[in-house]
C-alpha cells in the first residue's frame, strides 16, 4: 500500500539523504495515502486517502485535511472538497494559500478525471469549487495539478496530445485571458506515465514517472534546468490509428489505414498508410496552426475526421535542455468497426417527459452523428428510440416512434439525405434492464440508438 514519506537531504548537490515515514497518524495500515500538500504557513495539510484494495482499483478515494493548532496536529478528517459519490485526489494548495487545486471525476466532469479549483475563505473554510474548463480538461484524465510561483499550472494528462500515457503540460493565461496549453516535451515526458512535477528551486525539481530504466513501477526523478539561451524546437506530429478492444478496453493498432493530414482549410499536407503499430511517419508542423486529421479503412471501419491544433503546444524555453530539440506529439485516432445490425447507443440524448422534441443538449449529441454520416456517405442507418417500462405498451410505442422521427428529422435538417435514414420506435420491447426499479435504471432503458443497415457500393 502507498504511504506518505519524507526525504531529509544531507547533501542536496549529490541528492544524498534519508527516507522516513512521515507520520504514523496519517499513514493507516491496509489503505493508500498519497499526494500531501501544505499551506504556506504550514498549518494545513491535505492528502488523499482511499482504495482499501492493494491494487488501488476501488473508487473510494477522498481528500483529507489535517490542521495544526496550539495543542498540536489534530486527527485527519475528510475535507469538504470530497463528494461521497466521486473520486477526489491529487490536492495542491497554491503558493499564496488562497486556492486548492485537485482532481475529481464528479458529475459535470468532461471525461475521466478533471482538475478543479476551490477557493479558501478567510476563515479557512472551502468556498466556491469550479471545474477548470474544457481548455484544461479533456475526455481523458487530467490530474496532479501544481501551481508555480509565477502562477502557471502544471498538470498531467492523457487527453491532450502527447508521447503516450500521462504527459506533463503547462497552462498559462495570456493578457487576453486565453489559456495556452504546452506539452513539456522530452525529457520530462516519455511513452510511459509522467506526472506529479514540483519545483524545489527555480531551476530544480522532481517528478514521477513509470518510464523504462527505473527501480520500480513509479520512480521519482530529479531535474536540473540547464537550458541554453538560444533554443530551437522542431515540432512533429505522429498519427496512430487504433480500435478499442471491447473485451478489455486495450488499444489495438490498425494497419493499412489511410491517413490524411491537412490544413484546417483542407489543403492536404501529407498522406500515409499506417504500419503494424498503426502509425505513419512523423509530419513536421508549425506552432499556432490548425490542422485536420482523417483516418479511414473501408469497409471495416467508420472513417473519422477530427481537428488538431498546434495552438498552445509550444514548449517553454526554460524547460528545454538542448540547443535544438525535436518534439514528436503522438495523436491517436480511434476508429470504430462497422458491424451491420449492431446497435450503438447515442449517449446523453434526453427528452422531456412525455415529449418528443429535440432539446438543445440532445442536438449537440446528434451533431456528432451528423458528422459521422457526413464522413461516411456510403452508410445507411436505422435510428431507434426506446422507452422505459412505465406507461402502457401502446403509449410507449407511439412515444418512441415520435422521438425517433424527431431525431431523424433533425438529421435531415442538417443536410443528411433522408434515403439514408430510417426511424424506428421500439417502445419497451427491448429493455436492457427488464426489472428496473430506480430512476437510474429506468434511464438506462430510455435510450436512443443507431445501427448500420446497409453499406452502399
Amino acid at each position: 500500500f502507498l504511504g506518505i514519506y519524507s526525504f531529509q537531504f544531507t547533501d542536496f548537490e549529490r541528492l544524498k539523504g534519508f527516507v522516513e515515514l512521515y507520520d504514523e497518524a496519517i499513514n493507516e495500515p491496509m489503505i493508500h495515502e498519497a499526494s500531501a500538500t501544505f499551506s504556506p504557513d504550514g498549518r494545513l495539510m491535505l492528502f488523499a486517502r482511499g482504495n482499501k484494495d492493494e491494487k488501488g482499483s476501488a473508487p473510494d478515494v477522498d481528500i483529507y485535511k489535517r490542521e495544526l493548532y496550539s495543542d498540536g496536529w489534530h486527527a485527519p478528517e475528510v475535507s469538504s472538497l470530497s463528494s461521497p459519490e466521486s473520486w477526489e485526489a491529487c490536492p495542491f494548495i497554491s503558493p499564496d494559500g488562497k486556492k486548492i487545486y485537485f482532481a475529481s471525476n464528479r458529475e459535470g466532469s468532461f471525461g475521466g478525471t478533471d482538475i478543479y479549483e476551490a477557493t479558501i475563505n478567510k476563515d479557512g473554510s472551502i468556498g466556491a469549487i469550479r471545474n477548470m474548463g474544457p481548455r484544461i480538461n479533456t475526455p481523458g484524465n487530467e490530474m496532479f495539478p501544481y501551481i508555480t510561483d509565477d502562477g502557471r499550472l502544471i498538470f498531467a494528462s492523457d487527453g491532450h496530445p502527447g508521447f503516450g500515457g500521462l504527459d506533463l503540460f503547462i497552462a498559462t493565461t495570456g493578457k487576453d485571458r486565453k489559456i495556452s496549453i504546452r506539452n513539456m516535451g522530452i525529457p520530462f515526458n516519455s511513452s510511459a506515465d509522467d506526472f506529479a512535477l514540483v519545483y524545489y528551486t527555480d531551476s530544480t525539481g522532481f517528478f514521477s514517472s513509470s518510464r523504462a530504466g527505473g527501480k520500480g513501477d513509479d520512480d521519482i526523478y530529479y531535474f536540473l534546468d540547464k537550458t541554453p539561451k538560444t533554443k530551437i524546437v522542431n515540432y512533429f506530429v505522429q498519427i496512430q490509428a487504433y480500435q478499442l478492444n471491447e473485451a478489455d478496453s486495450t488499444e489495438i493498432p490498425i494497419t493499412n489505414a489511410q491517413i490524411t493530414f491537412a490544413t484546417d482549410r483542407q489543403q492536404v499536407l501529407n498522406t500515409g498508410v499506417s504500419d503494424e503499430e498503426g502509425k505513419i511517419a512523423p509530419i513536421p508542423v508549425k506552432l499556432h496552426k490548425d490542422y485536420e486529421i482523417t483516418a479511414a479503412k473501408a469497409p471495416e471501419f467508420f472513417k473519422r475526421t477530427e481537428p488538431f491544433t498546434m495552438r498552445g503546444k509550444a514548449i517553454p524555453e526554460e524547460l528545454l535542455v538542448e540547443a535544438v530539440t525535436d518534439t514528436i506529439l503522438l495523436v491517436k485516432v480511434q476508429l470504430d468497426p462497422i458491424v451491420i445490425g449492431k446497435e450503438i447507443i447515442l449517449q446523453n440524448i434526453y427528452y422531456d417527459r412525455y415529449e418528443s422534441y429535440i432539446r438543445t443538449d440532445a442536438a449537440r449529441e446528434l451533431d456528432k452523428l451528423v458528422k459521422l454520416l457526413n464522413d461516411n456517405p456510403e452508410i445507411y442507418i436505422e435510428l431507434s428510440s426506446h422507452t422505459d417500462s412505465r406507461g402502457t405498451d401502446t403509449y410507449n410505442m407511439d412515444l418512441s416512434q415520435a422521438r425517433a422521427e424527431s431525431a431523424v428529422n433533425y438529421l435531415i435538417e442538417q443536410g443528411i439525405n433522408p434515403r439514408r435514414l430510417r426511424a424506428q420506435g421500439y417502445g419497451e420491447t427491448k429493455l436492457i434492464l427488464p426489472d428496473a426499479i430506480t430512476e437510474e435504471q429506468h434511464q438506462v432503458n430510455r435510450r436512443t440508438e443507431f445501427k448500420v443497415i446497409r453499406i452502399a457500393n
